[in-house]
C-alpha cells in the first residue's frame, strides 16, 4: 500500500541525513527521525496511495453502471464479467486477467491481503480464486469479501437487479 511514495521517501531522507552531515559544523539539523511519523501520516491521507483499492471500486464502479455483465439469473450475451448468488459476488479470472493486465498478479495479491477479496485454500495454501458452478456451467472466480462490499456501498444482491 505505501511502496507507491516510499521510494520518494526514502531519497527525501537519504538527502536530509547528507544534509545533516555536509553542515554539521555549520549547526544545521534536520529532525530525521521525524520524518517516519509524517511519512505515516501522509499515507493515511493520501486516498490514492492505494492504489489496488482504487482500481477494485473502479471495477465495481464500473459494473455496478453495467450490470449487464454479471451473471445473475439469466447468462449475459455480451460477456460474463462477474456472478452473483446466494454466496456473494465472484468476479471472472478472465476478466480480471483482462482488466488489470501485467498488474494482475500484484493487484490480486494485494486484494487478498487487506482482505478485500476472501482467502481460499489450494492444496494447503492462500489463494485468492476458488471454481464454482453456476447454472451448471463452472467458472474460476474471485470472491469479493462481503464487508469490503458493504464498507464500500454496494450491493450486488440479485434482488437488486
Amino acid at each position: 500500500m505505501m511502496r507507491r511514495i516510499a521510494l520518494h521517501f526514502a531519497f527525501v531522507v537519504f538527502i536530509a541525513e547528507v544534509l545533516n552531515d555536509l553542515f554539521r559544523s555549520e549547526g544545521m539539523k534536520i529532525p530525521v527521525e521525524e520524518f517516519a511519523e509524517l511519512f505515516l501520516t501522509i499515507c493515511s491521507e493520501n486516498s490514492h496511495v492505494d492504489r489496488a483499492k482504487n482500481v477494485l471500486i473502479d471495477i465495481l464502479e464500473e459494473l455496478e453502471a453495467n450490470r449487464s455483465h454479471i451473471y445473475a439469473d439469466f447468462e449475459p450475451t455480451n460477456g460474463i464479467h462477474a456472478i452473483v448468488n446466494a454466496n456473494g459476488l465472484f468476479l471472472t479470472i478472465d476478466y480480471l486477467k483482462n482488466k488489470l493486465q501485467v498488474d494482475a498478479k500484484q493487484i490480486r495479491e494485494a486484494w487478498k491481503n487487506q482482505q478485500f477479496t476472501v482467502r481460499q485454500k489450494n492444496n494447503a495454501k492462500a489463494v485468492d480464486y476458488l471454481s464454482i458452478t453456476h447454472k451448471g456451467q463452472s467458472f474460476r472466480v474471485v470472491q469479493l469479501s462481503p464487508q469490503f462490499l458493504e464498507e464500500q456501498g454496494f450491493n450486488f444482491s440479485r434482488n437488486r437487479f
